[in-house]
């Protein structure tokens, strides 16, 4: 039997609710329906939100977030149904799939008819693309965040689509990486980084890397050796006290728990 939600708890997720709610003309006492009579999760509400959003349902917050989620997906089959009578069962199936998952109708027609001018576009490998599980360690985020699968999901051919994803996921880890040295090493931004147009995660994993071995992590370090030739060693350095080391791996693992705002 699950453990019962605190008070707290309680008042944290009719707060986010509230917030999600507010730009449709939602109350406070619409959350609390929402969440308590409705039954529904802060994450079911985010995805029917998402929903309605990408594809211009105008529809009453408490009757599309209060209902049942087969009552909702009911909804939006009906929203779709001037749209999908003229698709195969197939073609159906897919622009389904991919709503379900988040894209938006333009982006979804959009993909269905390059497929129907040029080779089949393969839409269950590209949603795996970009649902894939990520390192939250090394991103700060567990998933491409759905606000951005329509600008990547239209993209052809495949090849195009995954190396634009490989260059998000780059720049996102860079991203999480410049959100971790602010907190651990804050005079990193002031060293002559730039200049040697070292990589912002690379210097992070070499501050990981010195830490984890005792090692105070200097700029000369830093800037000086790549990764390779500080695992190879001997690395010249001040040491850190156990309690020196202690704090700052503290502060690295708490600043990671805390996850990247991309958007």
């Amino acid at each position: 039997m699950p453990a019962p939600i605190s008070v707290a708890e309680w008042r944290r997720r009719e707060k986010r609710i509230h917030f999600l709610i507010a730009p449709r003309g939602g109350t406070k006492q619409n959350a609390k329906t929402i969440l308590r009579g409705g039954h529904q999760t802060v994450q079911e509400v985010e995805r029917r939100i998402r929903i309605m959003d990408a594809n211009g349902m105008n529809i009453g917050v408490t009757n599309a977030l209060g209902c049942s989620r087969a009552r909702f997906d009911s909804m939006v089959q009906k929203h779709m149904a001037p749209l999908k009578h003229k698709m195969s069962p197939e073609r159906k199936a897919l622009f389904d799939l991919m709503i379900q998952e988040g894209v938006s109708e333009k982006a979804a027609l959009k993909v269905l008819g390059r497929s129907m001018l040029s080779r089949p576009i393969n839409v269950k490998e590209r949603l795996k693309l970009l649902k894939g599980k990520l390192d939250f360690k090394k991103y700060g985020i567990s998933q491409i965040p759905v606000e951005l699968f329509d600008a990547l999901i239209v993209q052809t051919p495949f090849d195009t689509m995954r190396n634009s994803v490989k260059r998000l996921l780059k720049n996102i880890e860079n991203k999480n990486a410049e959100r971790v040295l602010d907190s651990v090493l804050p005079f990193w931004r002031r060293m002559a980084f730039v200049s040697n147009k070292i990589e912002v995660r690379t210097i992070l994993a070499k501050w990981v890397f010195l830490v984890g071995k005792g090692i105070e992590p200097s700029g000369n370090l830093l800037r000086q050796y790549s990764l390779e030739n500080l695992k190879k060693g001997p690395i010249r350095g001040k040491k850190l006290t156990v309690e020196e080391k202690k704090n700052l791996l503290q502060r690295y693992k708490d600043t990671l728990s805390q996850g990247l705002k991309l958007l």
